[in-house]
């Protein structure tokens, strides 16, 4: 599944379908029972399109929240092992390289990867969700 641009969505299935989002909305991108992935959708002057500019994670009882800048939160704060990763009590994971935000709860994957418009510097995120089998 993936959420790509003003954002074109990919089911599982392999469906795609665009989706006109409102601006300030938080839409629900993904739900499990053990895993919530929602979109605060923005858009930019003079341009109809939506955008996802922030993500929320959420898993049994921890959160996590991306935005455009870059700027990374968790609930709770985990500071990160040798390997760079935040182990979280209730098994979910969270790695940080660059651009690129991975957040693992079995069996799903959750990818959050800052992207920026062509010919703008307006950024928004991408958001890929899998499973660990592929």
């Amino acid at each position: 599944m993936g959420i790509e641009g003003d954002p074109h969505l990919t089911s599982f299935n392999g469906v795609t379908f665009d989706v006109m989002g409102t601006p300030g909305k938080v839409f629900n991108l993904f739900s499990s029972p053990h895993l919530h992935v929602n979109g605060r959708f923005v858009s930019y002057p003079g341009d109809e399109a939506t955008y996802v500019g922030e993500v929320g994670v959420r898993s049994r009882s921890s959160r996590i929240f991306l935005d455009t800048s870059g700027m990374l939160s968790a609930d709770p704060y985990i500071p990160p092992n040798a390997d760079g990763i935040c182990e979280f009590p209730d098994g979910m994971t969270l790695s940080y390289v660059q651009n690129i935000v991975t957040v693992q709860l079995s069996p799903w994957i959750v990818i959050l990867r800052r992207m920026q418009r062509l010919r703008s510097s307006d950024l928004y995120l991408d958001v890929s969700l899998r499973t660990l089998d592929g």
